[in-house]
């Protein structure tokens, strides 16, 4: 068997022993909700973590952000090796999960937005965003329909008010890639 073959030397912990030190670290962290950490009696291994939620709501917008963060760090120093007087392995661990995307999926995310109209001062009551009264072709007015830039927008502050003559500005709420 692999423990009966490699005989423990007086001093040294265990890597079994270790091991399951840093899983019961880690789990502690995801399950406690809250800050962890170990030091080994050499003080030669540690692991700290937490577990954070960040959660915000906007009015008449409703979830504007949830995260979910995990962050583990561990370090083991093994001192002198051979030619190297200090030897030592840190390491970190990060996971977040934006939940906003999946929860409120028609407000932010691939599938946020649409197309859309803004008033026209001094011609038509309304064009879509991207072009203008003066046709394609003319002048080099308008844009190209395949690559539609009027696609994952809204109005900024329809939420509050509409434009009624005033200024109006379209902004992209879609994720760039």
């Amino acid at each position: 068997m692999f423990l009966d073959s490699h005989k423990q030397q007086p001093g040294r912990k265990r890597p079994v022993i270790q091991a399951t030190l840093l899983a019961a670290a880690i789990a502690a962290c995801l399950s406690g909700g809250q800050a962890l950490a170990y030091t080994s009696e050499d003080g030669s291994t540690q692991v700290n973590g937490f577990v954070e939620n960040a959660t915000y709501s906007r009015r008449n917008v409703g979830l504007s952000k949830m995260r979910n963060t995990v962050l583990i760090e561990g370090s083991k120093d093994y001192g002198e090796q051979g030619a190297f007087s200090n030897v030592s392995f840190v390491g970190a661990f990060r996971a977040t999960y934006d939940g906003v995307y999946d929860l409120n999926d028609d407000e932010f995310g691939e599938n946020a937005g649409g197309a859309i109209n803004m008033q026209s001062v001094g011609g038509a009551g309304s064009t879509a965003w991207g072009q203008s009264d003066i046709s394609t072709g003319v002048l080099g007015f308008g844009f190209d329909t395949t690559e539609n830039p009027n696609e994952g927008m809204v109005n900024l502050g329809h939420a509050l008010h509409d434009t009624d003559g005033g200024v109006g500005l379209g902004v992209p709420v879609r994720p760039c890639d």
